[in-house]
């Protein structure tokens, strides 16, 4: 939610923040920069304070400090939290899974995020717009 409401805000592509939060600190995907603001929102900040630092300029560091010391307990514990609800539709779908060689998976990630949907969402939108067809 948030990538997209700063893509917004900054009349960017959603893959432009995504690339701040991934590629530029060294990660592997978004899920790892998720992970590490989750840390952060839960009490933990240090892993993601330590990557921010790893990836900037000296001179930045003391800012990352001071976000990080001044941020406000009680604002961090009301960040919006994505709330999974029961879906007649999904109840009755049958889950897939398989493996992609990684610059597939990178190609695919990309084309999702493009549409602005989870992956999942997206794979299951074109599978069955393609089954339809044939």
């Amino acid at each position: 939610m948030a990538i997209r409401q700063i893509a917004k805000a900054y009349n960017v592509r959603y893959q432009t923040i995504g690339d701040g939060c991934r590629r530029r600190l060294g990660l592997q995907d978004i899920s790892e920069f998720r992970k590490l603001v989750k840390g952060w929102i839960d009490g933990d900040g240090k892993d993601l304070i330590d990557v921010l630092k790893k990836h900037s300029y000296q001179q930045g560091h003391t800012f990352i400090d001071d976000f990080f010391r001044n941020y406000p307990k009680e604002i961090r514990e009301n960040i919006p939290r994505p709330v999974k609800t029961f879906n007649l539709e999904e109840s009755r779908a049958t889950v897939f899974s398989f493996r992609l060689p990684n610059e597939e998976a990178k190609n695919l990630r990309a084309l999702a995020a493009l549409e602005e949907k989870p992956i999942p969402e997206w794979i299951a939108s074109i599978v069955t717009e393609a089954l339809k067809i044939g």
